[in-house]
């Protein structure tokens, strides 16, 4: 069984979770505590709350965004806000387990499903070369990735010792051999890996981390609202318990118990 479990408590942001394992295991169990796979943004918000040495500074993960491999065209790579991985996790895991891409078919018409997107859900990446980490808040990858914290997030770094941080994906060529649109996970790197944006290779089989965010308030509650429940016949052996350790006993006791098996049935 693969379980979710917290990383840290961050003061109105919420509960970051994480699972590692291949990553429709480990989703799967990010949602079963009502959790949702943390964005780029979110991941380096988080990172901030923290000193450099927290767990979440010193370990990648997987994030929600995604990257889009297209074939001879001029628009090779696409940043996708909404990963199409997430639309079926299960089979792009598969396909990794295989050593294959997850392919979107033939039929897939990249046009077409970008036209379905608000401007800001993609970003054309022609340029993969490093950012100066003093320089975030300047450059249009960055702040497609990070947001409003962007400059802040690149300083963050900068402080870490961090000088540049960049993007790794596909190949032209590997990209050109599969014949159709592909799709991946992004990861962000730790901080001892430059944190770098990763959408390369063939790895969601591995075990490796993904995290999520859970309100804090939706992880006491589901506490608080979990329910004991007992089979008839615990219930009668704790009653006799019971009346057994306040002296209850002969026919006082049967009478009760009998009274209490004709309620249970």
């Amino acid at each position: 069984m693969i379980y979710a479990k917290k990383e840290a408590d961050i003061k109105d942001f919420g509960r970051v979770l994480y699972s590692d394992a291949p990553f429709d295991e480990a989703l799967s169990a990010i949602e079963s505590k009502d959790g949702k796979i943390i964005t780029l943004s979110q991941l380096a918000y988080a990172r901030m709350q923290k000193n450099s040495n927290h767990s979440l500074s010193q370990n990648g993960s997987y994030v929600k965004e995604g990257i889009l491999y297209v074939p001879n065209v001029e628009h090779k790579r696409i940043l996708l806000r909404d990963s199409l991985v997430l639309k079926n996790p299960t089979e792009a895991t598969s396909a990794h387990r295989s050593g294959k891409e997850y392919l979107l078919g033939k039929d897939f018409n990249v046009n077409e499903f970008l036209e379905k997107l608000s401007k800001g859900d993609y970003l054309l990446l022609d340029n993969t070369g490093s950012v100066p980490t003093n320089k975030f808040g300047e450059d249009e990858r960055m702040v497609w990735a990070f947001g409003k914290i962007a400059q802040e997030y690149g300083l963050f770094l900068k402080d870490a010792g961090i000088s540049q941080t960049g993007f790794y994906t596909d190949g032209n060529d590997h990209i050109k051999s599969q014949g159709q649109p592909y799709a991946n996970q992004l990861w962000l790197h730790r901080l001892d890996d430059n944190s770098d944006i990763d959408g390369y290779g063939r790895i969601l089989s591995n075990s490796s981390r993904v995290r999520g965010v859970q309100s804090i308030g939706e992880a006491d509650a589901s506490k608080k609202n979990v329910v004991q429940t007992y089979t008839s016949r615990q219930v009668q052996n704790m009653v006799n318990k019971t009346l057994q350790n306040v002296g209850i006993s002969g026919s006082i006791k049967k009478t009760i118990v009998l009274d209490l098996e004709k309620r249970l049935k």
